[in-house]
């Protein structure tokens, strides 16, 4: 099943590939990236984790997400726990040495992915009891796809920042923003996956040579 929904998801990120008008789109947006920028987002993910910590603190019942309706036996205590929440669209992603494809993949489509989400939740918002509803909405969508209602509830943080890029520019500048914000996160994943991947190769070769003498 997870074979199924890799090629599910990364079938139209390959197609996009292909599309000229989307690609010249997408490199005009990477293109508008400066470090002030980044440093900014850095800070409203800083800010959302805090923020994201507290409530699972305060309120562990935010922990919860759909996934929490299925269970997996820990390996160690041989109980059936909760399953963690996770966003089923990282799901690729857990593929060994394919993550990194898709991460990558990933990062090339996000400009498209964050104007879609753009013109959604932030188009033709007039004013901030309008924009503050509409960045609460855009959190609790993303508990759809498996996370935490307290992460939702913390996403609501970067929603009110894209918000106000959106008054200040449009949904140009709050789209360069959301590819940052999310450019952001995808270049974490990916460099954690990566030190991941070598410190198993690096395990494993050195298992093998110590197999290797033992058997000598």
């Amino acid at each position: 099943m997870t074979h199924v929904w890799c090629v599910f998801l990364t079938a139209p990120m390959v197609a996009n590939l292909f599309d000229g008008e989307k690609m010249r789109a997408t490199f005009r947006v990477f293109s508008n990236i400066s470090l002030g920028i980044v440093a900014q987002n850095v800070l409203v993910i800083a800010t959302m984790i805090v923020a994201y910590v507290s409530f699972v603190t305060l309120a562990p019942c935010l922990k919860w997400s759909w996934f929490s309706l299925f269970s997996k036996r820990d390996q160690e205590t041989g109980k059936k726990e909760p399953c963690e929440g996770r966003n089923i669209h990282l799901i690729p992603a857990q593929i060994k040495y394919f993550g990194l494809v898709f991460l990558a993949l990933l990062a090339i489509n996000l400009p498209q992915f964050a104007l879609t989400e753009e013109e959604w939740f932030r188009a033709g918002t007039v004013s901030w009891v309008h924009g503050v509803a509409l960045s609460f909405l855009f959190g609790m969508v993303h508990c759809i796809v498996g996370v935490p209602l307290g992460a939702g509830i913390a996403i609501t943080i970067a929603g009110l920042w894209f918000t106000h890029q959106y008054f200040v520019g449009g949904v140009e500048l709050s789209t360069l923003h959301h590819t940052t914000y999310n450019l952001t996160l995808v270049s974490i994943l990916f460099l954690g996956l990566l030190c991941e991947h070598i410190y198993s190769f690096v395990k494993d070769r050195k298992n093998e040579d110590k197999t290797s003498k033992d058997e000598d």
